[in-house]
């Protein structure tokens, strides 16, 4: 079947073909007829170039003079002052083809960072630093910098975050459930009394020692491999934040090209921004599950150190070990397996 000429755009930067109603290239994303999206094709003014003005496209007005130079060179370091806030795109070059008042539609119409996108994209640089991915990452580990992609509508580098979260957090609660199943199948009072030294004094051998001593030897290998993790968290939170802001902008780039080719009137204001509501939720139910996972394992392993004390004192009744501790200084009440420890 031969192809309609009249409904193909050729790209000038790839030669792949697109349909007519394409803006952009779906192959490449380089505008397919750049003098119609550029941000002075709707000024005539950019064909009176004044002389003089500032060195960032604004002139005493916050006025753009189009053509004064070109986009290789243009390197913003700040807002520059008397600035418009209402539209901070204005003398702005294009980002490759993209407008720049689409740009800043896109963020949310957030100046502070509209400018960190601008100053990367035209510096050739990583780009300013990330500090709220950096806290996030440096506090919550791998589920902190999922949310700040989340937040920012980044679903798939979020959902690899997430992910590499529930894979560490399942590999963790193998390894409390194993300790503690291990500690059970091991079970002698001093055991249990260095443990309880260990939690309320601090003087016993160190809780986590004596549970991993008594336990399977694959736990060893696995904390060993959780440590590993923690630490690839450690530096990912660290390095990440030098590229954030170049991810979110060819993010950005290429959501509004989609939008573009997909849509007659694209609001870039709703399919940008940010989703801190979602974020709330899964931050709540983060925390909900974790917290209601740990109690019920918890719970079980006092239960069951309770039914093995039990055991032991009726065989036991008449050591000098049971007389030398009674059950009355025990920190959980007998009547109730998980009374007075929580």
């Amino acid at each position: 079947m031969e192809n309609n000429n009249h409904d193909i755009k050729l790209c000038p930067s790839c030669g792949a073909k697109n349909k007519s109603a394409y803006k952009y290239c779906n192959e490449c994303g380089t505008a397919l007829n750049q003098s119609s999206y550029s941000n002075t094709s709707n000024n005539p003014a950019s064909n009176n170039i004044p002389s003089g003005g500032s060195p960032y496209g604004y002139g005493t007005n916050g006025g753009y003079y189009g053509g004064q130079y070109s986009q290789n060179s243009y390197t913003p370091n700040y807002i520059p002052y008397g600035m418009n806030m209402h539209a901070p795109y204005d003398g702005t070059p294009d980002f490759n083809g993209v407008s720049a008042k689409d740009v800043y539609d896109f963020t949310g119409e957030k100046p502070e960072l509209f400018n960190k996108l601008r100053i990367q994209h035209f510096s050739g640089k990583t780009g300013p630093y990330c500090w709220p991915l950096f806290f996030l990452g440096i506090i919550f580990g791998f589920f902190g910098m999922g949310c700040w992609y989340l937040y920012r509508k980044m679903y798939k580098p979020a959902a690899a975050f997430f992910a590499g979260v529930v894979a560490q957090l399942a590999a963790g609660l193998y390894v409390l459930i194993l300790t503690f199943t291990e500690t059970l199948n091991n079970f002698s009072p001093e055991l249990y009394n260095s443990l309880l030294d260990s939690i309320h004094s601090g003087e016993g051998v160190d809780i986590t020692a004596e549970l991993m001593s008594s336990g399977h030897p694959t736990l060893l290998l696995l904390d060993s491999l959780l440590n590993m993790v923690s630490l690839a968290s450690f530096v990912l939170a660290i390095v990440l934040p030098f590229f954030a802001y170049r991810q979110y902008k060819n993010f950005a780039l290429k959501k509004i090209r989609a939008e573009y080719n997909k849509a007659a009137k694209p609001q870039f204001t709703v399919t940008g921004g940010t989703r801190g509501g979602l974020v709330g939720i899964v931050s709540t139910a983060y925390g909900v599950i974790i917290f209601a996972v740990v109690f019920y394992i918890m719970s079980w392993f006092l239960g069951g150190m309770y039914e093995k004390l039990e055991e032991y004192a009726a065989d036991n009744s008449g050591s000098e070990y049971y007389e030398q501790m009674p059950f009355d200084e025990m920190p959980f009440d007998f009547d109730d397996p998980s009374g007075g420890i929580w």
